[in-house]
């Protein structure tokens, strides 16, 4: 059982923990650059809020590229 009372927690959950907690800890690391919990936090944001505006609803896939 999780502090968020249930077996199944989100992500995003895990991550706004972790935001609140340590924001400047580094969430991952990437070709030697580390992103911190509050820059990845603000990414995901962004791109949450692009996806929205393209009219991309709760439930459709969405294909994410990552170079």
């Amino acid at each position: 059982m999780t502090k968020h009372g249930a077996e199944n927690v989100m992500l995003d959950d895990v991550i706004k923990d972790w935001v609140e907690k340590t924001p400047e800890m580094p969430a991952f690391r990437c070709l030697g650059k580390a992103v911190s919990y509050q820059e990845l936090d603000q990414r995901a944001n962004q791109l949450a809020h692009w996806l929205v505006d393209q009219v991309v609803m709760p439930g459709d896939r969405v294909a994410i590229w990552m170079h």
